[in-house]
């Protein structure tokens, strides 16, 4: 069935609705009417719904509202109506293996909004594939409620062979939770490896005051597979993980080993995150690339350690990186393998570590890379209790080139701007 152009006629909408035992089918009109209100006017044949324009529609069950597994699935919006999926008690879509659910064009608004389950996946449980495109899609208040540590995702929970698609569109998540687990707005969990588990394109996503209780405050990434953001403007804002000092890993993004995450142009903003430990916006076990965008850090606060901990790789190559008024009450960025900066501007402003008296790995920045030839500017930094108001050179041999301003930083203990640790062999040369 093809949709009509005009904004006031139908909208086609192809799905399963989900009661506590088993899928009910479009064409059950009774039981449909208990899932959408204003509901009055539509008509079905076979696995095809359309809903009369005039009003927008709100699906609200105790159960899964909608359960894809019978068949693919498309949702045709409207630029005028829009669907909201709210108040569900068990999470509000659920795709099994096999098979794809597809949202598409609702310019109007698509909403998954205080969806809760006692497990995992508040708002969407996905399995096969979703996908999302041009779209204004917002999932806030979502809940997952689990009782392990392990496990979250409290708008989207993708397990196994689960992949997500968002492309042109625009998408919010706001508020979600993981009560007990990990992945604030999303958390991923595959089977066997897959080759892209997200994959966002020419899209805006803003991942805002979500929670996690052990990680991840806005995403956790399993092993063996990728992400892409393509050409893409995000944002991670006020999220947050954990609430102790030993419970709360990653702020905003938690990457396992063997994962690649890739930002690839367009921009990428952490601002104002939180964690008890180990990475305010960042903690890496795998590989993250920033390539030709420009990359902002700002405003994020570590309780007990990093800004950005990586027992992986990290790569910035092209644009520019700028970390301002960040703070970390132990070191800055701790790195064990690595930070490539191929950058054109590193800026370094009035950030602040107030507990680090280690020099093992270096209090402020562990400079692990041997050169650095493009502009650094670094002003207004302060570690208070440790050494090097700006970076920390250990047991490493480093060249700086290029455009260097480094001037009004701060140390506790030795090295205003630079020092070279005393273990090791540490060389600096600057031409």
């Amino acid at each position: 069935m093809q949709i009509l152009k005009k904004q006031w006629l139908a909208v086609l909408f192809v799905f399963i609705v989900s009661n506590l035992m088993a899928d009910i089918n479009i064409g059950d009109t009774s039981s449909l009417q208990t899932y959408l209100t204003n509901s009055n006017n539509y008509t079905t044949t076979g696995n095809q719904l359309s809903l009369t324009a005039g009003v927008n529609y709100t699906a609200s069950a105790s159960n899964h509202l909608i359960t894809v597994g019978q068949a693919n699935k498309i949702f045709s919006g409207s630029a005028l109506y829009a669907l909201k999926f709210i108040n569900s008690t068990n999470g509000a879509l659920s795709i099994r293996s096999g098979y794809s659910m597809t949202f598409q064009n609702f310019n109007a608004g698509l909403s998954f909004s205080n969806n809760k389950v006692a497990d995992i996946g508040g708002g969407i449980y996905n399995n096969g594939s979703l996908t999302i495109k041009n779209s204004t899609v917002t999932f806030s208040g979502n809940i997952a409620q689990t009782t392990s540590t392990s496990y979250g995702g409290g708008a989207i929970y993708s397990a196994d062979t689960g992949k997500i698609v968002f492309e042109n569109s625009y998408i919010v998540f706001d508020s979600n939770r993981a009560s007990t687990g990990w992945g604030g707005a999303i958390q991923f969990t595959i089977a066997q490896p897959i080759d892209i588990v997200l994959n966002v394109k020419n899209s805006t996503v803003v991942f805002s005051n979500n929670t996690a209780k052990t990680g991840g405050g806005a995403i956790d990434f399993p092993d063996n597979s990728s992400a892409i953001f393509k050409d893409s403007s995000i944002t991670f804002s006020g999220n947050t993980s954990g609430s102790t000092a030993e419970i709360g890993e990653a702020g905003a993004i938690k990457v396992d080993s063997t994962f690649t995450l890739e930002f690839n142009g367009g921009s990428v903003l952490f601002s104002g995150n939180r964690c008890s430990r180990d990475g305010a916006t960042l903690n890496n076990s795998g590989t993250v690339n920033f390539i030709n965008n420009v990359a902002t850090f700002k405003n994020n606060y570590d309780v007990n350690s990093y800004q950005i901990y990586s027992a992986g790789k990290i790569n910035f190559t092209g644009g520019a990186v700028d970390f301002q008024g960040n703070t970390s009450n132990f070191k800055f960025i701790n790195s064990w393998t690595g930070v490539t900066w191929n950058i054109s501007e590193l800026r370094f402003t009035d950030n602040k570590v107030s507990g680090g008296i280690q020099t093992t790995m270096g209090d402020f920045w562990t400079v692990l890379e041997r050169s650095y030839s493009k502009s650094i500017r670094a002003s207004g930094n302060a570690n208070t209790n440790g050494n090097g108001g700006f970076m920390s050179i250990e047991n490493r041999v480093l060249e700086l080139s290029g455009v260097l301003n480094i001037s009004q930083n701060t140390a506790g203990r030795y090295g205003g701007g630079i020092i070279l640790g005393a273990s090791g062999v540490s060389e600096l040369t600057i031409s």
